[in-house]
């Protein structure tokens, strides 16, 4: 069951569902492990840890408040994607 789980997130972030059914259960905890345990979620306010997990090149989601909502960007490349907006 955590297996599913762990591809259902791999799927949500971004690969795809033919790509993800024919990993194994191994390569699918590695991705998972790299992909969504390892990303670190940064205030888009705070440019320093943003710069340096660009210059360690470590997966990061900036995020941003805006009353009840909170707009979560994920960088791709050399540029920023929504990626989805949560209702607190």
């Amino acid at each position: 069951m955590k297996s599913n789980n762990k591809a259902f997130q791999l799927i949500e972030k971004g690969l795809s569902a033919n790509t993800v059914a024919k990993l194994d259960e191994a390569q699918i905890g590695v991705l998972h492990k790299k992909l969504v345990s390892e990303v670190t979620m940064v205030s888009a306010g705070d440019s320093s840890t943003i710069q340096k997990l660009k210059a360690e090149k470590k997966p990061f989601e900036v995020y941003e408040k805006q009353g009840d909502l909170m707009w979560i960007w994920k960088k791709t490349h050399s540029s920023f994607n929504l990626l989805k907006i949560k209702d607190k």
